[in-house]
């Protein structure tokens, strides 16, 4: 196991799992909608929603909540794993990070006001649409583009990391 490899994919695990409180567009989705300008509303890791119009925020349930605790645990206990060069422990705690992602994308399948909102979409345009990622304009709504967020695939990249860091050897 190249534990350096397995710390650095924790770190970035962390990281994406926390930069939204600096820079929100770092969220793990986020809806942009170009009317007059461009607003935005974001969910973070934790199942917390914002946007630019209002400061308003939002739960959006546990399932996400979970997924991204799952997500950051195991993201730190993989860089105390490598640390204490247990490479087996390093190799499961890669996989529950896979693991927390899964369940937020889970849980944001499962988010009513969105399901409710790609519904009425669909039923106005006659096209299937999917929470993960899409777009349309609306016209006089304006254009409108939703999908995982920058933060979700810099924590793919920490998984990714953190997994070819317990496969390679010193």
């Amino acid at each position: 196991m190249n534990k350096i490899v397995v710390i650095v994919g924790g770190v970035i695990g962390v990281l994406a799992s926390i930069l939204w409180l600096f820079e929100p567009s770092l969220g793990w989705w986020e809806v942009t909608v170009k009317l007059i300008g461009t607003e935005g509303g974001y969910i973070n890791p934790f199942g917390y929603g914002s946007n630019t119009i209002n400061s308003d925020i939002e739960f959006h349930g546990p399932l996400l909540l979970i997924g991204g605790i799952v997500f950051l645990a195991a993201s730190i206990l993989a860089i105390v794993s490598a640390i204490k060069e247990k490479k087996e422990l390093s190799i499961l705690f890669a996989f529950v990070m896979v693991g927390g992602l899964g369940l937020f994308c889970y849980g944001l399948a499962m988010i009513e006001n969105l399901q409710d909102i790609l519904s009425g979409l669909s039923w106005w345009t006659g096209e299937d649409y999917i929470v993960f990622w899409g777009s349309k304009d609306l016209g006089i709504l304006g254009d409108w583009a939703w999908r995982l967020g920058n933060g979700f695939f810099i924590a793919i990249g920490a998984f990714i990391v953190t997994l070819i860091g317990t496969l390679v050897k010193d």
